[in-house]
């Protein structure tokens, strides 16, 4: 088994993030909304006048400009944990979560393709603490 320091793991760790952020950074990052995530945005934005829902809504837009700056923002969900429905209708091979106010979650993915000249965020879902957990088969205690 390899093992090495903390810190040289994450200095080595962060040079290679650093490079999938150089080789992405140089294309625009379009940002765009599954259908399931447009659903939960307009019901959300059909209760706007809660306190509550305005912060979340607040943060949404911080969370889009975040992600039009540095798409690996949030954290990546390892494949072993990506939900089989997920997986299925979307084809992902990357799966990241930003956590949002009032246990929140947004579960994005990333895709480019060498032709293309940008980098694609595709936000799937915008789910409650809940919802979280009934998706990715998480059980109370």
């Amino acid at each position: 088994m390899f093992r090495c320091a903390p810190e040289t793991f994450r200095n080595s760790h962060h040079q290679l993030l650093n490079l999938i952020v150089d080789s992405v950074g140089m294309r625009p990052v379009t940002i765009t909304l599954s259908i399931r995530a447009e659903a939960s945005l307009s019901q959300l934005r059909r209760v706007s006048h809660e306190k509550h829902t305005l912060s979340l809504l607040r943060a949404l837009d911080r969370a889009c400009h975040l992600l039009s700056e540095n798409p690996f923002v949030g954290q990546a969900v390892p494949r072993r944990l990506f939900p089989e429905r997920l997986r299925e209708q979307y084809d992902i091979t990357t799966l990241y979560r930003l956590e949002l106010p009032g246990f929140w979650r947004l579960l994005y993915t990333i895709r480019t393709r060498s032709e293309e000249i940008t980098c694609t965020v595709l936000i799937i879902d915008l789910l409650n603490h809940k919802e979280y957990d009934k998706l990715f088969g998480y059980k109370k205690c």
